[in-house]
């Protein structure tokens, strides 16, 4: 059985092999299921990431929250909201509340010298992925997006992307939250969320539209990892979505 220091050197190189360190900015969504090392704890993980890539670089951790807020009455409060999206994200939360962006339902955490900047930044938006959303902001800086164990589905980003296109199926009405900040300062603000209501998210198409320059392949443990430039998709996603505006999703009868 390797020692815990023996699973922290291969977690850094099997990162090391993905080519990240000089990256402005790294989105990551993880399956911790699918790395399948009990002694790679979330918390591990984390700091191996932040290891792996440069002083400079920002790293982003989606903790969306849609679920959360809507049950508990449109309320977010960036402390103790509970993240949707997985084990990873909801330790990163819960150990880093003050990283944590300001939006109700698409939040994100972020680490980085400019973190704290991004992350009330965030409040600007009226919509999931506008131009101040970390993820945002990661697709139009040259950046990179990192699955680690779960695919093209979950890739979030994507949303920011339909943004720019507004196809039809995207946006719902208009709802107001009720957002507590980390200070327990509690502000009302107006929002458009997203729909999604009559289909189905279909992002895995993604990698149809890119070449082999535009992703790395490679593993981390047990779980697959795939790392796509951001660049590539602006260039081949935005315009596939303004010629076919379903390109990326399913219609649900």
């Amino acid at each position: 059985m390797p020692t815990l220091h023996e699973i922290i050197e291969k977690c850094l190189k099997d990162l090391k092999n993905l080519n990240i360190y000089n990256t402005p900015y790294l989105t990551v969504h993880t399956s911790m299921k699918s790395i399948n090392e009990k002694a790679l704890t979330p918390q591990i993980l984390l700091e191996c990431l932040r290891q792996s890539i440069s002083p400079s670089s920002h790293l982003i951790v989606p903790t969306l929250s849609y679920i959360s807020t809507e049950n508990a009455g449109d309320v977010f409060n960036v402390r103790t909201t509970p993240s949707d999206v997985g084990l990873f994200p909801e330790t990163v939360r819960k150990l880093f509340p003050q990283n944590r962006s300001l939006h109700p339902t698409h939040s994100v955490c972020v680490f980085g010298d400019n973190s704290e900047k991004m992350c009330l930044d965030h409040f600007k938006d009226s919509t999931p992925a506008g131009k101040y959303s970390p993820l945002s902001i990661n697709l139009h800086n040259d950046g990179l997006i990192m699955m680690i164990g779960c695919g093209p589905f979950p890739n979030t980003t994507m949303h920011a992307v339909e943004e720019l296109v507004n196809p039809g199926y995207l946006f719902s009405d208009k709802k107001r939250y009720s957002i507590i900040d980390i200070n327990q300062n509690r502000s009302i603000k107006e929002y458009l969320p997203h729909g999604f209501k009559t289909v189905m998210q279909r992002y895995d198409r993604l990698i149809e539209l890119l070449s082999r320059n535009d992703y790395l392949q490679g593993e981390l443990f047990s779980a697959g990892v795939l790392v796509i430039k951001c660049s590539a998709i602006l260039k081949k996603a935005v315009p596939m979505l303004e010629k076919l505006p379903y390109y990326f999703v399913d219609e649900i009868n």
